[in-house]
Protein backbone atom coordinates (compact mmCIF):
# COMPACT_ATOMS: atom_id res chain seq x y z
CA UNK A 1 0.00 0.00 0.00
CA UNK A 2 1.63 3.50 -0.78
CA UNK A 3 1.87 5.98 1.79
CA UNK A 4 -1.19 7.86 0.36
CA UNK A 5 -3.21 5.18 0.33
CA UNK A 6 -2.25 4.50 4.00
CA UNK A 7 -2.59 8.09 5.34
CA UNK A 8 -6.28 8.35 3.27
CA UNK A 9 -7.17 4.94 5.33
CA UNK A 10 -6.21 6.56 8.47
CA UNK A 11 -8.01 10.25 7.69
CA UNK A 12 -11.07 7.76 6.90
CA UNK A 13 -10.51 5.86 10.46
CA UNK A 14 -9.96 9.06 12.65
CA UNK A 15 -12.81 10.24 11.03
CA UNK A 16 -15.06 7.35 12.09
CA UNK A 17 -14.64 8.30 15.51
CA UNK A 18 -16.79 10.41 18.06
CA UNK A 19 -16.22 13.77 19.22
CA UNK A 20 -14.83 15.21 21.93
CA UNK A 21 -14.36 18.04 24.12
CA UNK A 22 -10.81 19.09 24.79
CA UNK A 23 -9.25 22.13 27.34
CA UNK A 24 -6.49 23.76 25.18
CA UNK A 25 -4.27 25.78 26.79
CA UNK A 26 -1.30 27.45 25.69
CA UNK A 27 2.28 26.98 27.33
CA UNK A 28 2.33 30.59 27.82
CA UNK A 29 -1.15 30.73 29.63
CA UNK A 30 -2.10 33.47 27.15
CA UNK A 31 -4.89 31.60 25.70
CA UNK A 32 -7.74 28.82 27.12
CA UNK A 33 -10.78 27.54 25.67
CA UNK A 34 -12.57 24.43 24.35
CA UNK A 35 -12.04 22.79 21.24
CA UNK A 36 -14.16 19.92 19.89
CA UNK A 37 -11.91 17.23 17.65
CA UNK A 38 -11.93 13.53 17.66
CA UNK A 39 -7.93 13.19 18.91
CA UNK A 40 -5.96 15.47 21.46
CA UNK A 41 -3.60 15.77 18.46
CA UNK A 42 -6.47 17.59 16.12
CA UNK A 43 -7.66 19.44 18.83
CA UNK A 44 -4.28 20.59 19.61
CA UNK A 45 -3.45 21.11 15.68
CA UNK A 46 -6.93 23.58 15.66
CA UNK A 47 -5.81 25.74 18.41
CA UNK A 48 -2.55 26.25 17.58
CA UNK A 49 -3.49 27.32 13.89
CA UNK A 50 -6.10 29.83 14.89
CA UNK A 51 -4.15 31.26 17.77
CA UNK A 52 -0.82 31.69 16.28
CA UNK A 53 1.20 28.56 18.43
CA UNK A 54 3.21 25.70 17.80
CA UNK A 55 1.11 22.53 17.51
CA UNK A 56 4.08 21.88 20.45
CA UNK A 57 2.84 24.29 22.74
CA UNK A 58 -0.34 23.57 23.14
CA UNK A 59 -1.84 21.16 25.64
CA UNK A 60 -5.00 19.63 24.64
CA UNK A 61 -6.71 17.70 28.02
CA UNK A 62 -9.65 15.47 27.42
CA UNK A 63 -12.95 16.91 28.91
CA UNK A 64 -15.37 14.80 28.43
CA UNK A 65 -17.50 12.80 24.94
CA UNK A 66 -19.60 15.46 23.15
CA UNK A 67 -23.28 14.07 23.74
CA UNK A 68 -24.98 12.41 20.32
CA UNK A 69 -26.83 15.17 19.41
CA UNK A 70 -23.83 17.08 18.37
CA UNK A 71 -21.74 14.03 16.78
CA UNK A 72 -22.39 15.68 13.22
CA UNK A 73 -20.36 18.94 14.14
CA UNK A 74 -17.00 19.77 12.68
CA UNK A 75 -14.05 20.07 14.43
CA UNK A 76 -13.64 23.36 15.88
CA UNK A 77 -13.70 25.72 18.98
CA UNK A 78 -17.05 24.65 21.03
CA UNK A 79 -20.16 27.18 20.83
CA UNK A 80 -21.93 28.14 23.76
CA UNK A 81 -24.60 26.01 22.67
CA UNK A 82 -22.71 23.31 22.44
CA UNK A 83 -20.90 24.26 25.81
CA UNK A 84 -24.27 24.14 27.43
CA UNK A 85 -25.24 20.80 26.10
CA UNK A 86 -22.56 19.18 27.87
CA UNK A 87 -23.70 20.53 31.31
CA UNK A 88 -21.32 23.46 31.24
CA UNK A 89 -22.59 26.65 32.46
CA UNK A 90 -20.94 30.19 31.25
CA UNK A 91 -20.35 32.95 33.38
CA UNK A 92 -18.29 35.97 33.17
CA UNK A 93 -14.79 36.47 35.81
CA UNK A 94 -14.37 39.68 35.66
CA UNK A 95 -13.41 40.34 31.55
CA UNK A 96 -13.06 36.62 31.36
CA UNK A 97 -15.42 33.97 30.72
CA UNK A 98 -15.64 30.88 32.90
CA UNK A 99 -17.13 27.42 32.55
CA UNK A 100 -18.06 25.01 35.64
CA UNK A 101 -17.80 21.51 34.33
CA UNK A 102 -17.59 17.96 35.29
CA UNK A 103 -16.99 19.47 38.79
CA UNK A 104 -14.37 22.05 37.39
CA UNK A 105 -13.76 25.56 36.76
CA UNK A 106 -12.29 26.58 33.34
CA UNK A 107 -11.01 29.73 32.83
CA UNK A 108 -10.43 31.39 29.48
CA UNK A 109 -6.90 33.06 28.46
CA UNK A 110 -6.96 36.33 29.20
CA UNK A 111 -5.74 37.87 25.43
CA UNK A 112 -8.99 36.38 24.34
CA UNK A 113 -11.26 38.91 26.57
CA UNK A 114 -9.36 41.32 25.57
CA UNK A 115 -10.14 40.16 21.43
CA UNK A 116 -13.78 39.87 22.15
CA UNK A 117 -13.64 43.62 23.86
CA UNK A 118 -12.33 45.16 21.05
CA UNK A 119 -14.93 43.35 18.71
CA UNK A 120 -18.13 43.63 21.02
CA UNK A 121 -17.26 47.70 20.86
CA UNK A 122 -16.71 47.48 16.81
CA UNK A 123 -20.34 46.25 17.52
CA UNK A 124 -19.64 42.19 15.95
CA UNK A 125 -20.07 39.43 18.11
CA UNK A 126 -17.77 36.87 18.31
CA UNK A 127 -19.40 33.99 20.05
CA UNK A 128 -22.39 34.14 16.84
CA UNK A 129 -23.38 31.57 14.73
CA UNK A 130 -19.58 30.30 15.59
CA UNK A 131 -18.31 26.63 15.63
CA UNK A 132 -20.83 23.79 16.50
CA UNK A 133 -24.01 23.61 16.77
CA UNK A 134 -27.06 21.28 16.99
CA UNK A 135 -28.77 20.50 14.03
Amino acid sequence: MSDSAKTEKTVREVKKQPLHLYWCTTDDHAEAWFVVARTSRIAAKIFADYEGYLTKEIDAELVMDVPEKFQSSEEWYASHELIEGCGGTITESGSRRAVALNGHLFTEGPMQSIIDEGMKNLGWDPYANHGVSAE
